[in-house]
């Protein structure tokens, strides 16, 4: 089967522009420099646009680059090394205690009041009875954790961190007083009643 001439219903497009001028003849040169310049800009292809490469989608934050200046990592450990030492300030270091050694006691006689009083391994009960035995045998009304510390160390007993907390915490439950000298506590009525009343459970 022949092929039929595609040529015959192929489409062109033609363009007629017309322009009439009226002038000078250096008006006229004027206007078809200018219709021209027009002419050739319209017939100029366009240039395409550059388009810029598409950044790949993506759902993560983005980083955020470490701050390498010294000032504001400067003021927060100040403010932190001011706060730590605000709190060593506050902080109170118990004094550690001191052996009398001129406090000649008669160890045996100690250990036998205190076992005879079952004082065990309650600190405040052991405080007591050492005082009421100070007060009683040795005529040492007013006594310090040094007092304290030294008939431990002669009992073989561990002494606490703290040696004076015991005695402030039976001078506020009413066993002791304050002493005249600082540290010193002086036992009372209410101490002497229960190291009595102590070994006759």
């Amino acid at each position: 089967m022949p092929k039929k001439d595609e040529t015959r219903f192929a489409r062109s497009k033609m363009t007629v522009m017309l322009f009439q001028l009226d002038g000078s003849d250096q008006a006229l040169q004027e206007g078809i420099r200018t219709i021209s310049g027009a002419i050739q800009g319209m017939m100029r292809p366009a240039r395409p646009l550059a388009l810029l490469p598409a950044s790949p989608a993506t759902t993560e934050e983005p980083e955020i680059e470490a701050v390498t200046g010294d000032e504001p990592e400067s003021a927060s450990n100040g403010q932190e090394e001011l706060f730590e030492k605000k709190s060593e300030s506050r902080r109170i270091v118990p004094k550690a205690p001191e052996v009398l050694h001129d406090l000649k006691v008669p160890v045996d006689d100690l250990k036998q009041f205190c076992e005879s009083k079952k004082v065990g391994e309650k600190d405040t009960k052991r405080y007591l009875a050492i005082a009421v035995f100070l007060k009683e045998r040795m005529q040492i009304t007013s006594v310090t954790a040094d007092h304290i510390h030294t008939c431990y160390r002669l009992l073989d007993w561990n002494t606490p961190k703290d040696a004076g907390s015991p005695l402030r915490n039976l001078k506020s439950n009413g066993h002791f007083q304050k002493g005249e000298e600082a540290g010193a506590y002086i036992l009372n009525h209410v101490g002497e009643n229960a190291v009595r009343d102590m070994g006759k459970e």
